[in-house]
């Protein structure tokens, strides 16, 4: 067996390089005075009160958040098409529908015929199992706190964009420091 050379996370594991990195974190703060020492679970993290609702903004890195105002200005310009096209494409004197109505199209009947009744329903489609069911229930579950069926499919949507946007944006920057 060779020689068992290394830190101690890399020889026993994360937890015994968690220790290791504890012991050293308290002989950086045993010049400091008493009530300036960090204790090994808070880490080297500016203390933020538990209530604070932006609390989680916070934790994301600048990468992250490049990536999700990217991501909104995309979400933005898609509102406003959506605005617009309903206006420039009129036909007849009538005026757009609900701003929701635009948004009721294509495979979200589809996906929100799943959620309401199921795959199997009276009268459903059975073409419609060819569709997964992630999307059908993260909405079913949406429903729950969002009244209007197409509102909780986009607040689903946009969660899972916002998020899909974020590990992206880290996969991007881990490849650009790869060189």
């Amino acid at each position: 067996v060779g020689a068992q050379g290394g830190t101690a996370q890399e020889r026993f594991g994360s937890d015994a390089g968690r220790a290791e990195s504890d012991a050293k974190r308290l002989e950086n703060d045993a010049g400091r005075p008493e009530n300036d020492a960090v204790p090994p679970s808070q880490g080297d993290a500016p203390a933020q009160p538990e209530d604070d609702a932006w609390q989680h903004l916070r934790r994301l890195g600048d990468v992250d958040r490049a990536s999700l105002a990217v991501w909104g200005a995309t979400r933005l310009g898609m509102v406003v098409l959506a605005w617009i096209s309903a206006w420039v494409f009129i036909t007849g004197p009538t005026k757009p529908g609900p701003w929701l109505a635009r948004w009721d199209r294509w495979d979200e009947g589809i996906f929100l015929g799943i959620a309401q009744h199921g795959y199997f329903a009276a009268g459903s489609d059975p073409r419609h199992v060819a569709f997964f069911p992630g999307f059908p229930v993260a909405v079913r579950l949406a429903h729950l706190f969002v009244w209007n069926w197409v509102a909780a499919g986009l607040a689903v949507s946009l969660v899972a964009g916002a998020v899909a946007t974020v590990a992206l944006g880290r996969l991007a920057a881990e490849e650009m420091e790869r060189g």
